[in-house]
């Protein structure tokens, strides 16, 4: 039925005598089955008869007063019984009596609504009785736990400025979605602000929300923690109420805390309450939470200033690269001599204890003196040192700075490495800067980076103690201790270089007219920036030995580097020798030292290729750490000597085709089997498959790319699995690892890492891989405070992040290789999570675990109805 046609209906059904009549209006009657209506009239005055039948009217008027009629122009009431029939007998009472009667169900729910209608009227009644009460125990409570930390406020007054909208907004910016700062106060004692006291909930406790309170000195000490309302585990979470676990806390700087399950070694470190690691991480996260939003409305340290959790790996940038960035139009840069025999008290002296003085180079153009490159160590920075050069013209004019290594917090500290901080100290003069937070007004002024204060004063003050220094040099404070080392080498003794490529040679002879094709035969080749400046045959006796190939790259970082390449007649590289090489001491200048140059050695004539991977093959040749640029000019020299010799040995003038040896995919697999002599492709491997499998077992950054069966003779002997670690520090890192048929690793080899040289691609050395080398399937894991059993992975210092990447990978493979054989028999060792089971069975001295599967498992759980319950482990 229609609203339209209820309304309607409802109208007509109604039989309420509820008197409404205003204005003097006449009266309705609407009386049922003829009954007296009541008299409800207040004024006494007589009412309008529209009784049906003319019975009498009960009379309820007040103190008798005549009724007053209502009835409009003294009309009668119309009559709306339709053809004058009696109205039909609707009468509730007696319908609801009759039901009551006949319905003994309906007459228990009336009595059970009546009851519920009492209670619901009664519980009211309390609550708003005690509400009042509850809430000012609850205030008095948090008062209590407000003045417990910060025992010293006289008084602890509410923060008018704080938005709770806001520092949501701040917190979830700053990946603490799981916090809520509740309120936030100011405490004082009576004259003075001492700092700030907030509430804060943590929703991820383990028994649900968490909130304490958390004391903060203006100065950043944390004063100490206070439970409000907690709900965790008593005996375990509940735990964390006690002064043994909040204590942690007390009187430590500000800092983003971690927490930890092998004991702390820091201050920043919190010891796990045992049993209760969800709860214990549920309050340290709480507590960085209200540390953050304590940064933001103070602007001591904001948004993540505090020193992170995860440390990032530093990152170097090539010496020579930021000389010419500095100093553009400079030709040749010469390192000072004894330069830091004065440095350190020159700097002390004035104030400058916090920075040292790394390095002194003379930029110049020619013979003509421009400036000085000051490389700076600023050891307050808030992560740790920060090393940049300062770049100071002869006239006193500042050009600029350039980071050198910068390990300051990613989008806070370490924009300071960016161009909208460095460009400003660009084209100033000379003079002491200082940092501001209001806005700079001068150019000796520069502007703090939001929520950086720290490391923009660190690299500010060691600005000035660079110029300080600059002002001792320029002024001859230093009395001629600062002598320059000439860069370029003086030139060698060729003859000698020959008989250092053919030893066995006993004259040589120079070509004449050689190099009326040379050029030609380069450039159609490609190698545009290369030039063969002579050619010289070496010969024992009468008998030719092979050629001496003198070339100069143009492509070198701080210009030509000449050097001469020697080539047997039957296409052996006998080696290379350096004969100009101008390139930035202990970077490229390296390029001559015998460890480079003996990469060259007794290889086959071939396309040479640069590699910071560390090379697999002969044709491949590691860059010099830090000179990236010389190691490339002069390995294409060298190819484009070959090119030519081949283009002589053929006596052709087009080029000769190079024998391009492509080094094997496989190499590093006999490593991993030495007993193998077959390597053969798994033909059921399916990337993708693997890639869902992985995903769903929480390895998304993994990928698994080829698994080969391994084998000696007939007999199998286990698989190698190269996988794909995606979350490297710097990218992807390729490795390959193998795992005998009974649950062994045999080790692991790195195929491709583009980690950060002298850290993460420490994890190619033989040092970190051999950890991995004869330890049986199970769930490895990264520690920084030293290994206490093979199920644990020392971090490579300075590269945490690279080492769990591939620990996390060897994981991933271990779960695929699990799938292959149908669950692995895992070994368990008795890591501090375990002490649980022997309470179980005390007898016990073996729990080893069950060929398990976590999935079939809760398929069968949730098909028997416990879908909220998961089995994780069978021993």
């Amino acid at each position: 039925m229609s609203k339209k046609s209820n309304k309607k209906n409802k109208s007509k059904n109604s039989n309420k005598p509820q008197n409404k009549n205003v204005n003097n209006k006449s009266v309705q009657n609407n009386s049922v089955a003829n009954k007296p209506v009541q008299n409800n009239n207040v004024n006494n005055k007589p009412v309008q008869n529209n009784n049906v039948n003319n019975k009498p009217v009960q009379n309820n008027n007040v103190n008798n007063k005549p009724v007053q009629n209502n009835s409009v122009a003294n009309k009668p009431v119309q009559n709306n019984s339709v053809a004058n029939k009696p109205v039909q007998n609707n009468n509730v009472k007696s319908k609801i009596k009759d039901i009551f009667d006949k319905n003994e169900i309906a007459k228990n729910t009336a009595i059970l609504t009546t009851i519920t209608l009492c209670s619901g009227l009664f519980v009211g009644f309390v609550y708003e009785l005690t509400k009042g009460p509850i809430a000012m125990a609850k205030a008095g409570a948090a008062q209590e736990a407000y003045k417990e930390v910060f025992a010293d406020a006289k008084n602890i007054l509410p923060y008018t400025d704080f938005d709770a909208t806001k520092a949501k907004e701040l917190l979830d910016n700053a990946g603490f979605v799981d916090d809520t700062i509740v309120e936030v106060l100011v405490a004082n004692d009576g004259n003075n602000e001492l700092g700030h006291v907030m509430s804060v909930t943590a929703h991820n406790g383990y028994g649900g929300d968490i909130t304490f309170a958390i004391g903060i000195t203006l100065d950043g000490n944390v004063n100490g923690i206070k439970m409000l309302t907690i709900n965790e585990t008593p005996g375990l979470g509940m735990n964390a109420t006690n002064e043994e676990f909040t204590s942690k806390f007390a009187n430590k700087k500000a800092q983003m805390f971690n927490v930890t399950k092998s004991g702390s070694t820091n201050e920043s470190e919190i010891d796990a309450i045992s049993g209760a690691t969800i709860t214990t991480e549920a309050i340290v996260t709480g507590v960085n939470a209200a540390l953050e939003y304590w940064g933001s409305i103070t602007g001591n340290v904001v948004e993540g200033e505090i020193k992170a959790i995860v440390e990032p790996e530093p990152v170097a940038v090539e010496s020579s690269a930021i000389y010419k960035a500095l100093f553009a139009d400079a030709d040749n840069f010469a390192v000072y001599n004894n330069f830091d025999a004065n440095a350190q008290e020159i700097l002390s002296s004035a104030g400058f204890t916090k920075d040292t003085i790394k390095e002194v180079v003379l930029a110049k153009s020619g013979e003509t003196e421009m400036g000085h490159i000051i490389t700076v160590v600023a050891h307050d920075g808030f992560t740790g040192d920060i090393t940049f050069a300062i770049g100071v013209t002869t006239e006193g004019t500042v050009v600029g700075i350039e980071m050198v290594i910068n390990n300051e917090t990613p989008g806070l500290g370490l924009k300071a490495s960016d161009e909208e901080f460095t460009s400003k100290f660009t084209n100033l003069p000379v003079q002491t800067f200082s940092v501001t937070k209001e806005g700079s007004t001068s150019e000796s002024e520069i502007d703090a980076i939001s929520g950086a204060t720290i490391t923009s004063d660190a690299v500010v003050n060691g600005v000035n103690a660079g110029l300080e220094y600059w002002g001792a040099l320029k002024d001859g404070v230093t009395e001629g201790e600062f002598s320059p080392l000439v860069l370029e080498e003086p030139a060698a003794d060729t003859s000698e270089v020959y008989k250092v490529l053919f030893a066995d040679a006993d004259n040589f002879s120079a070509y004449t007219g050689f190099d009326i094709k040379a050029e030609e035969i380069l450039d159609s080749a490609g190698f545009t920036k290369n030039s063969i400046t002579e050619l010289i045959l070496a010969k024992n006796g009468d008998e030719e030995i092979g050629h001496v190939i003198n070339v100069t790259a143009h492509d070198g970082f701080a210009g030509d580097i000449e050097f001469v390449v020697g080539i047997t007649n039957d296409g052996v590289i006998t080696g290379i020798e350096m004969v100009t090489n101008n390139e930035t001491p202990g970077l490229g200048l390296k390029a001559s030292d015998k460890e480079f140059t003996s990469k060259f050695v007794n290889v086959p004539v071939q396309e040479l290729n640069v590699t910071k991977e560390g090379s697999t093959s002969e044709s491949e040749i590691d860059a010099i750490a830090g000179a990236t640029i010389t190691t490339e000019a002069v390995v294409n020299g060298v190819n484009a000597a070959v090119e030519y010799w081949g283009a002589l040995k053929d006596g052709a003038t087009e080029g000769a085709s190079l024998v391009i040896e492509e080094p094997s995919a496989s190499v590093e697999y006999p490593t991993l089997f030495t007993d193998a002599d077959t390597f053969i492709a798994d033909e059921s491997f399916n990337v993708d498959d693997t890639k869902k499998l992985l995903a769903d077992a929480g390895f998304s950054k993994d990928t698994i790319t080829e698994v080969l069966s391994v084998a000696s003779g007939d007999v199998s002997l286990g698989k190698v699995v190269k996988v794909t670690a995606h979350d490297g520090f710097t990218g992807d890192i390729e490795f390959v690892v193998g795992i005998t048929n009974d649950g062994v690793i045999t080790g692991i080899e790195i195929v491709t890492s583009n980690e950060t040289p002298g850290l993460g691609l420490k994890a190619s050395d033989k040092e970190f891989t051999s950890k991995f080398v004869n330890v049986p399937i199970q769930e490895l894991s990264v520690t920084k405070e030293g290994s206490t059993s093979e199920s644990e992975i020392d971090a490579i210092a300075g590269a945490t992040i690279t080492t769990e990447a591939i620990v996390n990978g060897v994981n991933a493979v271990a779960k695929y290789w699990a799938t292959l054989t149908g669950g692995a028999s895992l070994v368990v060792e008795e890591p501090s999570a375990s002490v649980e089971y022997p309470t179980l069975f005390t007898d016990a001295d073996t729990f080893i675990a069950e060929s398990f599967n976590v999935d079939d498992t809760k398929k069968l759980l949730a098909d028997a109805g416990f879908s909220k319950d998961t089995i994780t482990e069978v021993l």
